[in-house]
């Protein structure tokens, strides 16, 4: 008689050795280079973590010795992070270009005075990246490396454009500047600031979100990236809505309402799919949850997008000071690249960091067992105690209660 399969679909049997990686297929007639990028875009983008195809240097390293003990969810996950650390450094080699030629055009300008010293500092910043970046894609295979790596370098290149906005820009570029002229020149540099450091923070809780989809898909059986999709999709409406203020205000432009709008709402996608995700999963339903949670995440924020964009382009060049435009071309070129690297970068930072505190919970349930049961039977026999001290009770109650007289032979009294 053979035992009842109570295999969760698209998840290995308990206790089952979990299948080697496909082979690869023979890649096809053209450059290998270039069938290997087309090959990690179109994955960086699947959500259901089903590798399109695997190439041939990816099959040793996915090997059961190599991947310990041969875990297929980590194995889709490796896969996936190659892809998405592809899509991350590829978006921030132009950041990286626009920043060595404003460097130089700085250096021409001013020569070797302060201003052209912050501007090589973001330079090295980016190439710092950019180097971090791929030589977390280089040990992809290598989980633990990788993500040290690319944690320690966000957090410093994270941190640094904070600790850069609290240089006061106005002493250096404007020091004899006085009075309202000051104010004004002041506030022209805030908003130059602000250029820098909003697509850091606007990637923040989008890559935290993509990062729970991605867990989701992994381990449809953990109702925790649902939980982390509940908390962070209204933070992320109300960041949105703060940062995308300050643009409007600038330009007043009509294509900036409905990018408010649409880039606002559309996290409420994410949220009601989080409710959803929320629960254990087959993995068949948590790939069409996700799937529908995606579409319309994705619509809105692409719309939004566009007529943001739009609406910065349209209004590019009305709003100067002393001459000089406030906006440029190449600053909303460099906010867009600067905001998709980042995303896709802390999306691989956030699984990351979602899968190992999914480790340290199931590691912590697993510790804690002994003293559970242990605690759990001095409670039973606690228990027993007292209802032996009730019972008790109960019988002493009764004998000491006081008994009615005898009634006489024959009934009652004469």
């Amino acid at each position: 008689m053979t035992e009842p399969d109570d295999t969760i679909p698209g998840q290995p049997p308990p206790h089952a050795r979990p299948p080697e990686p496909p082979a690869a297929r023979p890649p096809t007639q053209g450059s290998p280079f270039w069938h290997m990028v087309k090959v990690l875009l179109v994955r960086a983008f699947h959500s259901d973590l089903e590798p399109v195809e695997v190439l041939p240097d990816e099959v040793g390293p996915l090997s059961r010795d190599n991947v310990h003990g041969g875990s297929e969810p980590l194995r889709r996950v490796l896969l996936w992070r190659r892809a998405a650390l592809l899509v991350a450094f590829l978006f921030q080699i132009p950041p990286l270009i626009v920043r060595i030629i404003n460097a130089g055009v700085a250096l021409g300008e001013n020569g070797q005075d302060i201003a052209a010293g912050l501007e090589f500092f973001l330079v090295l910043l980016e190439l710092g990246v950019l180097v971090a970046i791929y030589a977390a894609m280089r040990r992809w295979a290598s989980w633990h490396r990788s993500r040290r790596v690319l944690l320690w370098t966000w957090a410093a290149s994270f941190l640094a454009p904070f600790l850069f906005s609290l240089v006061p820009l106005r002493s250096v570029y404007a020091p004899n500047a006085d009075g309202p002229q000051g104010l004004i020149f002041g506030a022209f540099l805030g908003v130059a600031v602000f250029i820098q450091l909003a697509p850091k923070v606007l990637a923040l809780i989008p890559g935290i979100l993509r990062a729970a989809i991605i867990a989701k898909a992994a381990f449809p059986m953990s109702s925790m990236p649902g939980r982390v999709i509940q908390i962070a999709a209204p933070f992320d409406s109300l960041l949105m809505f703060v940062v995308l203020i300050l643009p409007y205000q600038m330009t007043g432009g009509g294509w900036m309402v409905p990018a408010i709008l649409l880039l606002t709402l559309a996290p409420i996608f994410f949220y009601v799919g989080g409710k959803r995700l929320a629960k254990p999963h087959t993995l068949e339903l948590a790939l069409k949850d996700i799937g529908w949670t995606r579409r319309g995440a994705i619509a809105g924020n692409l719309l939004g997008g566009l007529c943001l964009v739009v609406g910065l382009m349209v209004t590019v060049g009305s709003v100067e000071f002393n001459g000089s435009h406030l906006i440029g071309f190449g600053d909303i070129f460099l906010a867009v690249f600067t905001l998709i690297a980042e995303i896709f970068r802390l999306e691989v930072i956030g699984i990351d960091i979602m899968l190992g505190a999914m480790v340290g919970l199931h590691e912590g349930r697993r510790a804690r067992a002994a003293d559970v049961d242990a605690a759990e039977a001095a409670y039973e026999r606690e228990l027993d105690v007292l209802a032996a001290a009730r019972r008790a009770d109960i019988d002493r109650s009764a004998q000491s209660a006081p008994k009615p007289p005898p009634q006489p032979p024959g009934g009652g009294p004469s």
